[in-house]
């Protein structure tokens, strides 16, 4: 077994695919951008349209930061979730009203209201363009 570092490249059948970590979903999250083809697949990251997140908001914020720069710097223009169809690909513009609505949270500009099925035991709920976060507020940090 070969742990991959932020960074790293591999060659998947004739494909260079870098390693992003981008922590959010899970403390391990990460995203594989093929930057020949101009597109990644995201797994969990970004995307699936309900974003459990189980990291704080300024690691969140600091991904998606991150994940904006690259998408920009390498002309990646889409990234393909873990689940779902082409319909819930995630753009640059998508990932940047996250971190907007991302640093409204924490800022105490917008508060999440109770989540309404309390999945996953996460408590509150926060709608975006598309998407929404769950989260606990132990995350607002």
């Amino acid at each position: 077994m070969k742990y991959l570092q932020d960074g790293e490249t591999f060659d998947l059948g004739g494909r260079q695919l870098e390693v992003v970590y981008t922590p959010g979903h899970t403390p391990g999250s990460t995203t594989f951008i093929d930057k020949n083809a101009g597109y990644g697949f995201s797994g969990d990251s970004f995307g699936t349209g309900l974003l459990l997140l189980s990291v704080d908001f300024s690691t969140f914020i600091a991904t998606c930061e991150k994940m904006c720069a690259l998408m920009e710097a390498d002309k990646i223009g889409y990234l393909y979730p873990g689940h779902f169809n082409e319909n819930n690909v995630e753009t640059s513009d998508k990932i940047k009203d996250m971190l907007s609505l991302s640093r409204d949270i924490l800022s105490g500009k917008i508060n999440g209201g109770p989540n309404p099925d309390n999945s996953f035991g996460l408590k509150l709920s926060v709608e975006g363009d598309g998407y929404r976060i769950i989260y606990n507020e132990s995350a607002i940090k």
